[in-house]
């Protein structure tokens, strides 16, 4: 009989240690019982117990004792079950080390929940029922399983760490727009979910696409996933936001283009990737793993840019507008956590907030459940004046870093797509002191004049 492999774990046997050990301790119990399925054990007495178990525990919060566990045993083969168990016990020693309990443990639910899972969908195949979107999910169960968690932030005791993340790890990215910077506490945070809503042809993909040029030029890797125009579309655009060569006239200035585009590479530390994708065919488990197949190539998104999140499909069906549209931001948030970057993207207003002035969150169309979920709403808004002096307006809606108000006036160079904040008198380029100075000048003149 050959040895057993180096680093192997021997499941069946590690079925009785998992059940001794929620016997043993509530909090093992604790830790496993949202992530143990009865199903996992091939023991059918030990999965007779454990889900005796595990259903006292979900009723009572508690570890179930032994004469708890037997009154609730109905049938003797159950009985019989248990006392087989008792006896094996008995061999097992009571001490364990913690962090090897837990890592081994994690390591027998991923193997028998992908196991499960293979069996699952094998078997669905063969009868003509298998769903790639199911399968996915229960895949994506196995991997996410994880008992070896941190225990936190012990605010007192974690003080010096908290001061390093405070001027170290958690700066904000800058936007490279005064206002926003301001209201963000300096820039867009890693972990969170930004929105920009507005009516439809207001000119949101121009925002996207100048925040993805900002951070490019500010040395951040850039993810701009499209689902609305295509890639070369938005390459077109950047090119003209990036050199200022008017997005018409790119085909004619081909040669400047591309020394422009070698000379701006040469300038900065980082990478813009644009990806297509057909509106409602991808979802955000698809996205996750775009990026993961990304950092085997070596890149690593700082910023993810999504035009715009009400195409993305849901990952689970036969949801309503606004179940779907809440579970894609739930998701998308829940990814920006998962690889500490932030993520931005756009949504619409509904038609009975088209053509008003700073509109709030109840006008997003769909869900306000979007409006719960994301860190930051900005509005983007024009009245009738800013439209012939191509003005688009930046509201303030939602802000988890600081006020939730105010607004700023942008000026689309619609040759180059390019926004600039401009002076809140959208009619005078004029600064408060210029206009002091022609003031003071003015009269002066007629002082002159009448003497």
């Amino acid at each position: 009989m050959s040895n057993p492999e180096p680093g192997k774990l021997d499941l069946d046997y590690y079925e009785n240690i998992i059940l001794f050990n929620s016997l043993l301790s509530q909090e093992y119990l604790a830790t496993i019982i949202e992530h143990a399925d009865p199903a996992y054990f091939n023991d059918k007495s030990i999965q007779t117990v454990f889900k005796t178990i595990a259903f006292f525990f979900s009723e009572r919060g508690t570890v179930p004792t032994a004469t708890e566990i037997k009154s609730r045993l109905t049938s003797e083969e159950e009985r019989k079950a248990f006392n087989d168990i008792a006896n094996r016990f008995k061999e097992i020693d009571t001490k364990f080390n913690k962090e090897e309990l837990l890592s081994n443990t994690e390591r027998f639910l991923k193997e028998r929940c992908l196991y499960k899972t293979i069996l699952e969908t094998a078997e669905k195949y063969a009868q003509g029922k298998a769903d790639p979107a199911d399968a996915l999910k229960e895949f994506e169960k196995a991997y996410t399983i994880n008992l070896t968690e941190n225990s936190g932030h012990w605010y007192f005791e974690d003080v010096d760490n908290h001061i390093k993340e405070l001027t170290t790890i958690y700066n904000p990215i800058p936007t490279g727009w005064k206002f926003l910077d301001e209201k963000l506490e300096g820039g867009l945070f890693p972990k969170t979910l930004t929105c920009l809503v507005g009516q439809v042809n207001i000119g949101k993909s121009i925002f996207l696409g100048n925040i993805a040029t900002n951070f490019v030029l500010k040395n951040k890797n850039v993810l701009l996933i499209s689902l609305e125009m295509s890639e070369y579309m938005y390459a077109k655009r950047i090119s003209a936001q990036m050199t200022q060569i008017p997005h018409n006239q790119l085909k004619v200035f081909t040669d400047e283009l591309k020394q422009q585009v070698k000379h701006i590479e040469k300038q900065i530390d980082s990478k813009l990737i644009i990806k297509e994708y057909p509106p409602k065919t991808v979802t955000v488990r698809h996205i996750d793993a775009y990026i993961t197949k990304l950092g085997h190539k070596g890149f690593k998104p700082e910023v993810v840019v999504i035009d715009y999140i009400n195409l993305l499909k849901s990952s689970t069906k036969n949801l309503n507008s606004y179940e779907t549209v809440k579970e894609i931001a739930e998701q998308l948030r829940a990814l920006s956590f998962k690889y500490n970057i932030p993520f931005v993207t756009a949504s619409q207003l509904n038609r009975g907030s088209f053509n008003t002035s700073s509109p709030g969150m109840e006008g997003i169309s769909e869900s306000i459940g979007l409006a719960a979920t994301c860190d930051v709403i900005c509005s983007l808004w024009q009245e009738e004046e800013d439209k012939e002096l191509g003005i688009i307006n930046l509201g303030m809606q939602k802000n988890r870093f600081g006020a939730n108000y105010g607004s700023c006036a942008f000026k689309v160079k619609y040759e180059t797509l390019t926004l600039n904040e401009v002076n809140p008198d959208h009619f005078s380029t004029e600064t408060p002191q210029q206009a002091i100075a022609d003031a003071q000048n003015t009269l002066d003149k007629l002082s002159i004049t009448e003497t």
